[in-house]
């Protein structure tokens, strides 16, 4: 995964546009509070972690507001992506008995493709630098 993050970092610095950092950034962060979250809790994933499932909220509620001010559609994508990882947690409250494993997967395979969504805004960051266009 890390590997993965590193490499659509490097994209977004140097093929994307202000929008891919900035998005790239904020699920960095994001990342990273709830990998420090789930480290000082000692936390599986046998119950919720309240910790990681605010900080999933915080960055939804952001991404909504940077897609309300996007002229963009990757972050659209991103969000919806993210509003499924957000949507596990929800499984996880609603289903107490839900398999640690189910939970941690529907949590963390996710991850891939809100990243992953970074880089159709690099290939359209490209594209418009290709036609001569102004990114928004």
């Amino acid at each position: 995964f890390w590997l993965f993050v590193v490499g659509i970092g490097i994209a977004a610095f140097r093929l994307g546009g202000r929008e891919e950092r900035r998005v790239f950034l904020l699920l960095l962060f994001t990342v990273f509070a709830s990998v420090a979250v789930r480290i000082a809790g000692r936390e599986d994933f046998a119950a919720i972690s309240l910790g990681v499932f605010i900080a999933d909220l915080v960055l939804l509620v952001v991404l909504v507001w940077v897609v309300a001010r996007s002229p963009r559609y990757f972050p659209i994508w991103t969000m919806a992506f993210h509003l499924s990882a957000v949507l596990s947690h929800l499984a996880r409250l609603a289903t107490p008995d839900l398999p640690p494993v189910a939970y941690a997967l529907g949590e963390g395979v996710w991850g891939y493709p809100v990243f992953a969504t970074i880089l159709i805004g690099c290939a359209e960051v490209r594209l418009l630098r290709r036609m001569n266009l102004p990114i928004p």
